[in-house]
């Protein structure tokens, strides 16, 4: 099969496969599978263009939702905060969207600014391994014993902090500093083409030390609702401030590879509950790892 704007032919099977396949292995550790599909359309498929950060942001929208279902029924979609990460990442997305289509159009630039911000993820997911014992780690563990028990999340919002009970123990997040940092994530999000979603996920656990049986679902949410946002900034919000023509994903490409997602996603989020904290964690660092090697080296 043909696909035009991506101007590659394929396999309509491969990306099926490959959304599947990717999503089941991150989405467990909060990630998104489009924060591993964006290296494999630049670097295997030869997809380079400006259209395919677009493009990844359709995959994102297509896959998520069954993954967000599944934890709101476990009752671990923590909606307040999640909305909050949401909000404070939408106005750095369309600063990232101006970002992409000037400063890093070129996908040799784009690459190198794609291997420095997952060496920064890394650096932050190893500080949180070598955190020790912690009170995530006492309440992962708690959570791991049980479960077949519903979380049974009790949120506290105010404009000082976002507090909440998870595993038999207490937690307080500054609202402020989370505010700042989605800021921030919103900004590479928009440039890499994922919402924020595989941005914000390790740095609530190094950041803010959230378990990361709950990191899942906030990222998750803050995750599509960017990727929204991204899509309608490509498309619509940057032509009419810039004067040029939208930069339109590859339609076909992105549903494929979001439909295969879609399916990874729900098992990923199931299984995710089942598996021990520590090792998820060294998946997410293994992972960012192996990507960030492969971009320095373009």
């Amino acid at each position: 099969m043909y696909f035009p704007v991506a101007d590659i032919d394929l396999n309509p099977v491969i990306p099926l496969v490959i959304g599947l396949a990717v999503s089941v292995v991150s989405s467990p550790t909060g990630i998104s599978g489009g924060f591993l599909i964006l290296p494999i359309h630049l670097n295997v498929l030869g997809f380079t263009s400006l259209a395919v950060s677009p493009t990844n942001f359709l995959f994102n929208i297509v896959a998520m939702p069954p993954g967000l279902w599944r934890l709101h029924r476990e009752k671990r979609l923590m909606w307040g905060l999640g909305g909050l990460i949401m909000l404070g990442c939408l106005p750095g997305i369309f600063a990232g969207t101006a970002l992409r289509c000037t400063w890093l159009r070129r996908a040799a630039d784009f690459r190198i600014f794609v291997a420095l911000v997952l060496t920064i993820l890394a650096l932050g997911l190893i500080r949180s391994l070598w955190a020790g014992d912690s009170l995530a780690s006492r309440a992962e563990r708690h959570f791991r014993r049980r479960p077949h028990e519903s979380a049974n999340l009790a949120c506290r919002h105010s404009l000082r902090t976002i507090s909440f009970e998870f595993g038999g123990e207490s937690f307080a997040v500054s609202t402020p500093g989370l505010v700042v940092l989605s800021l921030v994530v919103g900004l590479l999000g928009g440039v890499y083409g994922i919402g924020g979603a595989a941005i914000i996920a390790p740095l609530l656990i190094a950041c803010f030390q959230i378990p990361i049986y709950l990191v899942n679902g906030a990222s998750l949410l803050a995750g599509w609702a960017g990727a929204v946002f991204g899509l309608f900034s490509y498309v619509i919000f940057w032509p009419a401030v810039s004067g040029e023509p939208p930069v339109m994903p590859d339609l076909k490409l992105g549903l494929l590879f979001g439909l295969g997602g879609m399916a990874g996603v729900y098992v990923g989020s199931a299984l995710q509950r089942r598996l021990p904290a520590r090792p998820l964690k060294i998946l997410m660092l293994v992972l960012i790892g192996v990507l960030a090697v492969q971009n320095f080296r373009g």
